[in-house]
């Protein structure tokens, strides 16, 4: 780069996407260490002080921050006080950390649509998926007005949801259609069917358009839909519909404080009631909750397997309990094991799935005449172990904090009930 940016910008979540960050910032500032870095999303919105403490981050963004980052340009550019810029986090002269004031949410419908204009081509963005083969995504809503336990969108936006008229979304969608033969959207929207006036018409609207859909609902919430809403979503192209399941105890349920009407015996009929629909239901569930990890993982897969038997169609993301470290507070890990404080753990471990035979830092070769399958693997820090098997799972998932036996064991455990899983492909089963 000959003439540096003004400012080098970053959205980081935790997981893989902050490993690329952290080397991209790294790299950047070695070569130019005039130019500010700021974090945006949920990382720095949620370990602000973590984020700063590195020392390739000059600012972090909490929160919404559309406004935030142009006010921070045209700070970096002038003026250089920061300090009444809404939403921003940063270093001063001392290198002390200074939090701003919150930002207001503001909803979709106060900023211009994004300039898909710029991107030149648009064809590395609109990939092959099962909805079609130009899948565009949409975001028609932040926020959410629940506060799950465990959920990182609550600390951000404090049980608030600002919505996109369903006018707006159609318009959005129309626009991409022309423009760039969209053929099907996945909406990134942490509830999409809050309230049924508002997806009727939103389905209404979406139909015409003849695109394929994928959206996060809530169990409870859908369930309260008519038969007439839910024919009108199928036919206007919803083919998946994501819900956080979370477990199948009621005991663990109501510690993770999902709000509303969570049951397990809710999460078995919405699966019954989409299959009578043709929507397929994707439920994620959180393994190895506390008290008893390992006794968590067997009733977990006891009960996907009873709504396997409800609904085959049905797809599981199944995650690991992944405690971390909140400042002042007590989280589910403490008050569900009897603890006031944790105990010093041995070291930090990364429980991954993934997609392929090769874990990360080293190559291995699938079995022969074998395609490579996701696979859960542990990794204790510094290669002190690893446990490899075929797995139904579909996202990468990191634990810490937690301790290796304790991991260890759970982990077995997983291995172990997934060979008898009954929804594995047959060439899975050992």
């Amino acid at each position: 780069m000959s003439t540096p940016a003004k400012i080098l910008a970053v959205s980081v979540m935790p997981g893989p996407q902050m490993v690329s960050a952290v080397n991209l910032c790294r790299d950047f500032r070695r070569k130019h260490p005039s130019v500010p870095i700021v974090w945006g999303g949920y990382f720095p919105s949620l370990y602000t002080d973590a984020a700063l403490n590195a020392g390739y981050v000059d600012f972090a963004i909490r929160g919404q921050g559309e406004e935030t980052i142009l006010e921070l340009l045209a700070a970096v550019r002038g003026s250089r006080n920061f300090a009444g810029i809404r939403g921003l986090s940063y270093k001063d002269d001392f290198g002390l950390h200074v939090h701003n004031a919150e930002r207001p949410l503001q909803s979709p419908n106060e900023f211009p649509w994004l300039p898909y204009h710029r991107l030149g081509s648009a064809e590395k963005y609109l990939k092959p998926t099962f909805l079609g083969q130009r899948t565009a995504v949409h975001q028609a809503s932040i926020g959410c007005p629940f506060r799950c336990q465990f959920c990182g969108v609550v600390p951000i936006f404090d049980g608030r949801q600002k919505t996109e008229a369903p006018e707006r979304t159609a318009a959005v969608l129309t626009m991409l259609q022309r423009t760039y033969g969209i053929d099907a959207v996945q909406f990134y929207d942490n509830n999409f069917f809050l309230n049924e006036t508002h997806a009727r018409e939103q389905a209404r609207l979406l139909r015409p358009l003849g695109l394929r859909w994928w959206a996060e609902g809530r169990i409870d919430t859908f369930l309260r839909y008519s038969d007439d809403a839910l024919r009108d979503i199928r036919d206007s192209g919803a083919r998946m519909i994501f819900f956080g399941a979370e477990s199948g105890s009621d005991e663990v349920l109501k510690r993770m404080n999902k709000g509303g009407k969570a049951a397990a015996s809710l999460t078995l009929e919405l699966a019954g009631r989409m299959r009578s629909f043709g929507i397929v239901p994707e439920l994620s569930f959180v393994l190895g909750n506390p008290p008893d990890p390992a006794g968590d993982v067997d009733a977990s897969l006891s009960f996907i397997r009873r709504l396997k038997r409800v609904n085959p169609e049905t797809e599981m993301v199944l995650y690991m309990y992944t405690p971390v470290p909140l400042s002042g507070k007590a989280g589910p890990f403490r008050r569900a094991s009897g603890r006031g404080r944790a105990r010093p753990r041995p070291g930090p471990l990364t429980f991954q799935c993934q997609r392929g035979p090769a874990a990360p830092g080293g190559k291995a070769s699938a079995p022969t005449g074998r395609k490579p399958q996701l696979a859960f693997s542990l990794f204790l820090e510094g290669g002190r172990g690893r446990i490899r098997s075929s797995a139904i799972c579909s996202e990468t998932c990191l634990a810490t904090e937690i301790s290796e036996m304790s991991m260890r064991s759970t982990c077995i455990r997983i291995l172990r009930s997934v060979k008898e899983s009954p929804f594995l492909p047959s060439r899975e089963r050992r």
